[in-house]
């Protein structure tokens, strides 16, 4: 791990130098290389047991369903990056295999996709304290987010099986992300 991170500080270094960047400038863009290279592991990580499984369509659309829907509703986050890695393969792996090996009937996915909406509809979208919103992105995030999650419950209704239900549940585990059990109280 040393050695990632010291590669990615001189990386850094090389681009402040190269732009002329001052510190603060320097920090974000080591922060962006982090990230990238932190959800670059995540994403082989995850993807590469999709496949080992042979479920990597059924990831795939899970975290396609997941992840457009957070492009506008946001929401919590797993507190630690080793938290996430686990998160990632319990959700984006062991549970969409689960729901195509075992019969789940169609009206627990319908209801779970409508819980999903409502969800979205009272709460979305969802700030944290390190990604703010600003108050005039917040109506048409509401409005974005409220489209895509209509879209995902039609989807859920003729998308053939078992797409329709790795839809609705990508769908409901984005909003329960919204949920105010996972933001912290503020005092």
């Amino acid at each position: 791990m040393r050695i990632v991170d010291t590669a990615i500080d001189n990386l850094a270094l090389k681009l402040q130098k190269k732009q002329n960047l001052d510190h603060i400038e320097y920090l974000k863009v080591r922060l962006g290389i982090q990230v990238f290279i932190i959800n670059l592991f995540k994403g082989i990580v995850t993807y590469g047991l999709a496949i080992l499984l042979n479920i990597f369509l059924y990831t795939l659309t899970v975290h396609l369903a997941y992840f457009i829907l957070r492009r506008f509703s946001h929401g919590a986050h797993a507190k630690t990056s080793l938290l996430c890695h686990v998160q990632n393969i319990i959700l984006f792996i062991f549970l969409p295999w689960l729901i195509v090996k075992y019969d789940i009937p169609f009206w627990f996915m319908l209801f779970l996709t409508i819980l999903g909406w409502l969800i979205v509809l009272k709460y979305a979208p969802a700030a944290t304290r390190k990604q703010p919103i600003k108050l005039e992105r917040k109506k048409s995030l509401k409005i974005k987010s409220l489209l895509v999650i209509s879209i995902y419950l039609v989807m859920v209704l003729f998308v053939p099986q078992p797409f329709n239900f790795l839809i609705a549940y990508g769908a409901f585990l984005q909003a329960s992300t919204l949920l105010p059990i996972f933001f912290p109280k503020e005092e």
